[in-house]
């Protein structure tokens, strides 16, 4: 790599954290299943971030249902809450989801701790 080229890909690691993670997320996943496709002798199929940066719809569907929640009500909903509002049978789908979206960098919560989720602002 040039001297040029790490210079700008410092910068933008600095200006956007969150996307430089998530890049390097779907780096190693690519890499990671690389060599089982080589195996399969299939052609593999770009998993392309979009505007959703990675998420699943139901992962799309909880943080939304999250940020409506803390606006109307100035808290975080339960997991019981969350788990009726996206018709889930057990809360430990919505544990699933949430340490997605807290990987990703979207939210953060404390383990142990109820309505403990906090929305990361956007940069």
């Amino acid at each position: 790599m040039t001297e040029a080229l790490c210079m700008k890909a410092r910068a933008l690691i600095a200006a956007e954290p969150r996307l430089a993670r998530e890049v390097v997320r779907q780096l190693a996943r690519e890499r990671k299943h690389e060599g089982a496709e080589r195996l399969r002798g299939s052609v593999k199929n770009g998993n392309a971030p979009g505007t959703t940066g990675g998420m699943t719809a139901r992962q799309r569907d909880l943080l939304m249902f999250v940020k409506t929640y803390i606006k109307r009500q100035g808290f975080a909903p339960s997991f019981e809450e969350m788990k009726s509002a996206l018709g889930l049978a057990s809360k430990a789908g919505i544990h699933r989801m949430i340490a997605g979206l807290e990987e990703r960098g979207f939210l953060t919560h404390a383990p142990r701790r109820a309505r403990s989720i906090r929305l990361v602002a956007a940069p």
